[in-house]
């Protein structure tokens, strides 16, 4: 589960969140609209109902990060960090 958490995860959301979705939502609906749509997905996708506008934020964050630097590696260490600190700090806690 961490692995998938750590590794995985922010690889696969941010290749369907950010460079498909985004990029083909950019096409067709303004820049703004566009990232706050791909962030609801990406924040449903964790099918958690007390987080989604945590999940909605982050996305929002990372489509930004997408969008200033022109490189998907930049959401993904992104997300990355994020996961592997949120992981950390959970299992500190015990």
């Amino acid at each position: 589960m961490i692995i998938y958490s750590v590794l995985f995860s922010p690889i696969f959301e941010e290749l369907i969140c950010r460079k498909f979705l985004l990029n083909k939502l950019s096409k067709y609906i303004n820049n703004n609209l566009s990232i706050l749509v791909s962030s609801c997905v990406f924040a449903t996708l964790h099918f958690d109902v007390t987080s989604f506008l945590g999940y909605t934020f982050l996305g929002i964050v990372w489509s930004f990060y997408y969008k200033k630097t022109n490189s998907i590696f930049v959401p993904i260490i992104s997300h990355f960090l994020f996961n592997y600190f949120v992981i950390l700090i959970q299992s500190v806690k015990g």
